[in-house]
């Protein structure tokens, strides 16, 4: 896979975002990956990876991280689903279609 520059910055932009909420988290994980690089350590194997694998590695890791906002957003949108009461504002769908028509474009 290719990432050219756009998508980078927007996936550095989205990255910059996901590392405020992650705080203690992003601590426990640099904890046990410094144990297991002390245990890779005394292996002869080595993977190196390019800049763009390891931006796509924290990106999937960014996005399974749950968020109790979200969730709680996520699960209100679905109450409103099954109840038959979620109406679409079709003007804010619109303007999305066409602000990222924009930037596709430019």
């Amino acid at each position: 896979m290719k990432i050219n520059d756009t998508h980078q910055k927007l996936l550095e932009a989205y990255l910059n975002q996901v590392h405020a909420v992650q705080g203690q988290q992003a601590q426990q994980v640099q904890n046990e990956k410094n144990a297991s690089q002390q245990q890779a350590t005394q292996s002869t194997d080595k993977v190196d990876l390019s800049s763009g694998s390891r931006l796509m590695q924290q990106v999937n890791k960014a996005m399974y991280v749950k968020e109790p906002e979200r969730t709680a957003y996520v699960n209100a949108l679905r109450d409103q689903i099954q109840q038959g009461t979620y109406q679409v504002n079709a003007d804010k769908v619109a303007d999305k279609m066409m602000t990222d028509l924009i930037k596709d474009l430019g």
